[in-house]
């Protein structure tokens, strides 16, 4: 288990971010490992191994920050891990080490950036909520008035039936409209 950290970085659109998280290694070619990180040592501890490897992460992961939009590195760290892992792999295979895993732990981003974040976040919930509000709208005018057709037919229909119920019993009815 590595832990890795990363600060003051760029992203491609210009946002100071900094990053942090584990990477899990393991030796894939005692070989190579020997000769390229233990170089002949008789015991290595895990601290000097992080001394060693460090640097080569950082370098990595700072290209590969780079070359990312802050957003995405929110929004797709699974992404950003694979893109990680690939050239990582490439630095640490020649050194006869595996990668396992890479996890992003935490992406920092300037209080600022998190601020439009989030106001770009509630605006689109506003949006949404107004779209919502206007489909239910719509949706209550469309039932009331099929709601009074519905009544405006039954009407006729009523007045429709007593009249031919009068015209059964040979009483002729007259229909006067007093609207002037």
């Amino acid at each position: 288990t590595l832990k890795w950290g990363l600060g003051n970085v760029t992203s491609i659109d210009g946002i100071q971010l900094s990053a942090n998280g584990v990477i899990y290694l393991r030796v894939a070619d005692a070989r190579l490992f020997n000769a390229e990180v233990v170089q002949g040592a008789v015991a290595m501890a895990e601290v000097d191994l992080q001394r060693f490897l460090m640097p080569r992460v950082q370098g990595v992961l700072r290209t590969v920050l780079a070359k990312w939009a802050a957003l995405d590195l929110q929004a797709q760290r699974d992404l950003f891990s694979t893109a990680v892992k690939q050239s990582l792999g490439e630095t640490f295979g020649a050194m006869g080490i595996a990668i396992v895993d890479f996890e992003v732990v935490d992406v920092n981003f300037p209080p600022e950036f998190k601020a439009i974040i989030a106001q770009a976040a509630m605006a689109g919930h506003a949006g949404r909520a107004a779209l919502i509000e206007a489909q239910t709208k719509a949706q209550m005018v469309q039932l009331e008035a099929a709601a009074a057709a519905n009544a405006y037919l039954l009407n006729g229909s009523a007045q429709s039936q007593v009249m031919a119920q009068l015209q059964a019993q040979g009483i002729e009815w007259v229909r006067i409209d007093l609207n002037l």
